[in-house]
């Protein structure tokens, strides 16, 4: 049976401040809502609030940043991932840890995050200077107590493309996880082929990859070129970065830096073996 539950109260609820909620530890994580109200008379906040108001969202594990986004981009990935079918529903912000898209309930709730095994659980919002009377409450769906097996992250990284034209973005980390999407947030890529030791596992432009993650009702985001590993929603299909070389080659049409974030498939056991 999942639990549907209040959390403790964030602290710093102010603009311009981090508000901090201690997450208790010991039971699993499905996901997280996010109750938001703000406004001279606060109310539920419009997904325009969320994306101004949150100027970023980190989850730490034990102090290690699992997760680091902005509103904005937080509400996109959920948008991808056909999580606002109904339409977005104010006042409230999700983090999926389960993923329901999964093809098995098993698969589903592999990804779940356990905490059996944690000391700290934190959920950081840095709100921003212009919130007007922040009012933040957190609620989790939780599961059974687990240890932290395989769970999903979303790490953030620069890319600053200089010029235009082919692009090679060689310097994101490899390791014992695997990588089942990279978002990156802009509109200025063409195309985009990935290279994983010195074999092509990725080749297409937007339209091309668009029509292909369409069939498993990915809906593609305006500003962001998407790299979907794992769109037949098989995590089988996760591509493991245990290499000795990962490149992207994107083809920029114009220069400029931008975000990537990486969604992995991490397990801590195996990244500390």
């Amino acid at each position: 049976m999942r639990l549907f539950k209040k959390m403790p109260s964030f602290n710093a609820v102010a603009p311009g401040q981090t508000a901090i909620c201690n997450v208790p530890v010991g039971m699993s994580y499905h996901q997280f809502r996010i109750r938001y109200k703000a406004g001279a008379t606060p109310t539920d906040a419009t997904e325009a609030v969320f994306g101004t108001d949150f100027s970023e969202i980190r989850l730490l594990v034990d102090g290690d940043v699992k997760w680091r986004l902005t509103g904005n981009e937080l509400i996109a990935l959920n948008k991808y991932y056909g999580i606002y079918d109904s339409g977005f529903v104010d006042g409230v912000l999700q983090m999926l840890f389960s993923r329901p898209w999964h093809r098995t309930a098993q698969a589903e709730d592999l990804t779940r995050l356990g905490t059996a095994d944690v000391q700290t659980l934190t959920l950081e919002i840095d709100l921003a200077a212009g919130a007007v009377n922040p009012q933040l409450t957190l609620y989790a769906v939780q599961g059974e107590p687990a240890p932290l097996g395989d769970h999903v992250c979303i790490r953030k990284f620069a890319f600053n493309a200089a010029a235009v034209g082919i692009r090679e973005i060689s310097e994101l980390p490899r390791g014992p996880y695997a990588l089942l999407a990279a978002h990156m947030v802009t509109g200025n890529i063409a195309d985009v082929e990935v290279e994983a030791d010195q074999r092509i596992v990725f080749q297409a432009d937007r339209q091309l990859a668009e029509s292909y993650y369409e069939e498993t009702q990915r809906l593609w985001q305006t500003g962001y070129f998407h790299i979907d590993f794992s769109a037949t929603d098989r995590l089988s299909d996760a591509l493991p970065l245990s290499l000795r070389d990962f490149r992207i080659k994107a083809n920029v049409t114009a220069a400029g830096s931008f975000p990537i974030l990486l969604e992995r498939l991490e397990n801590r056991q195996r990244m500390a073996a």
